[in-house]
């Protein structure tokens, strides 16, 4: 259990945002539907998404058979 647990919460920790890969331009302004329209327009936005969807995917597959076993 440890070691999933430890796997999970490193997938979960990669997909936090960091300003490193964030591209320029202050963000800080935007209303709730441009910051929405800006999320899923933007290439770089889209690709953290489905990555974050793909690692909780894969947790979750993960942790479903693991308790399967």
């Amino acid at each position: 259990m440890k070691t999933l647990a430890r796997a999970v919460l490193a997938a979960l920790l990669a997909t936090i945002p960091a300003t490193a890969l964030a591209h320029p331009g202050d963000h800080s302004n935007m209303t709730l539907a441009q910051a929405a329209q800006h999320m899923l327009t933007q290439p770089d936005h889209l690709s953290m998404i489905a990555l974050a969807v793909a690692l909780a995917g894969t947790a979750w597959g993960a942790v479903k058979v693991w308790r399967a076993r």
